[in-house]
């Protein structure tokens, strides 16, 4: 009996090779670079939306306090609450109408025609907060009607109450008189209030405010036909810039283009847009502004405008890293997305 046996193919076995350290680090470098755009594209997503957010809350929120003074039939608005750095808002809160106050009489002084003394009871002290002046319901710039008159003249403390300008009736200086003086509105009951989104603030020095501002009693008020009242209501046009909080603290100037390209704080090659020798650096792209005609009480969102063609201190052509006019867009009327 015969015993066959199959032949066997022997094969070569071949041994595969392993990544060599260049193509690791390629791999790795690449997967680097990816995951830092994703997060740079993340990161100013969730900033323009908290921006578009914040913006929508402001004009909301305007709006709210003009329908509710239409509602009540008396005056309604916002006050903006002064962070700590005196240049920024990042909270409001409803606020109703100013009240009157004329106790006593007061006597104008017959040689400056401005000091203000007081008699017959009167006592303004009880109206002033010095531990929290955004408590006090008399604030500079008040406004007081004296004997009936129907002219107003505003107050202001330096070293004692004045009047900002001469008392026009010379006949009844040195004398008691009676007043009625406009105090500031007073926070509605029960209300909070109300933040912005995370580190969006409104940037006080780059928005077209009134020249009182900023101040403890930032208020926009509304009358009950929905139109501004008050000394915010002599602006015509009220821009409130919103932007993002580290931006504004570190100084970077409104609507003026970013030249650090690759963010390492050095002007480099090709960085230098204006040619003015200097790493200018500007705010992000996507800041809004929220805008109050004052005359029809409208609210708008729109965005900043950063054309930067002119020098906007010689008005020649040529860039100077600011924005020729940030508020463009808003008078012309092309609104935020």
């Amino acid at each position: 009996m015969r015993i066959f046996k199959r032949n066997r193919v022997l094969r070569p076995i071949v041994f595969r090779r392993g990544f060599t350290l260049v193509e690791m680090l390629v791999v790795i470098t690449i997967i680097i670079v990816l995951s830092v755009l994703t997060f740079t594209l993340v990161d100013f997503s969730m900033n323009s939306d908290r921006l578009s957010g914040g913006s929508r809350q402001v004009q909301n929120f305007l709006e709210g306090a003009r329908d509710r003074a239409i509602h009540a039939n008396e005056p309604r608005g916002v006050r903006f609450l002064l962070d700590n750095t005196n240049r920024t808002v990042s909270s409001m809160v409803y606020i109703g109408p100013p009240k009157s106050f004329s106790e006593g009489q007061i006597i104008i002084d017959s040689v400056d025609k401005r000091t203000i003394s007081f008699t017959g009871g009167a006592d303004w002290s009880s109206l002033v907060d010095l531990a929290n002046p955004a408590n006090s319901f008399l604030i500079d710039g008040a406004r007081i009607r004296i004997d009936k008159s129907n002219v107003f003249y505003t107050v202001v403390n330096n070293s004692g109450w004045k009047l900002t300008r001469d008392f026009a009736d010379i006949s009844k200086l040195g004398i008691s008189l009676s007043y009625k003086l406009e105090l500031a509105p007073a926070i509605l009951p029960d209300q909070d209030p109300a933040q912005l989104p995370r580190d969006i603030v409104i940037d006080l020095n780059g928005s077209r405010v009134p020249s009182s501002w900023p101040s403890p009693r930032m208020d926009i008020l509304f009358s009950p036909r929905g139109t501004v009242i008050g000394t915010a209501a002599t602006n015509g046009l009220i821009h409130l810039l919103l932007s993002d909080r580290k931006e504004v603290e570190s100084g970077l100037r409104i609507g003026a283009p970013d030249e650090d390209l690759n963010a390492n704080g050095v002007l480099d090659a090709g960085e230098d847009a204006n040619g003015n020798g200097v790493l200018d650096r500007g705010k992000a792209k996507g800041e809004t502004l929220v805008t109050i005609i004052t005359k029809t009480g409208a609210i708008n969102t729109s965005q900043v405008d950063p054309t930067d063609l002119f020098n906007n201190i010689t008005g020649a052509p040529g860039a100077d890293g600011k924005a020729d006019d940030p508020f463009r867009f808003a008078e012309t009327g092309k609104e935020a997305k």
